[in-house]
């Protein structure tokens, strides 16, 4: 038994401490949302008339039709950039209130 025990003492603890690795902190994936569509400008054949000496501004039906097209397509164009907007600030702005925006997707 007492040849057991200085072979305890041998066996014991490392004198130099073992460092863990440094561990790396994953940086957050940040989403950046794409821009909308370009918008090209709309072309309607406008006609002034002369009626009773007094001008009016005309369109046929065709052209009434594709610059309502180009109107909604302008207000789409609008909302989407707003969106982009509204993810790059804090949400506090009225015009971005009730707007869903995520800002930062985790790793985790």
């Amino acid at each position: 038994m007492r040849k057991l025990i200085p072979l305890l003492f041998l066996v014991g603890c490392s004198s130099t401490p073992l460092v863990p690795p440094p561990v790396e902190k994953a940086e957050p994936v940040v989403y950046h949302p794409a821009l909308p569509t370009p918008l090209y400008p709309c072309v309607a054949n406008w006609k002034v008339l002369i009626v009773d000496n007094q001008p009016y501004v005309a369109l046929t039906y065709q052209d009434n039709i594709n610059l309502a097209i180009c109107g909604v397509k302008v207000e789409s164009y609008i909302d989407e950039l707003m969106e982009v907007v509204c993810h790059y600030r804090d949400g506090s702005d009225i015009q971005c209130k009730g707007r869903n925006v995520t800002t930062t997707i985790s790793n985790e």
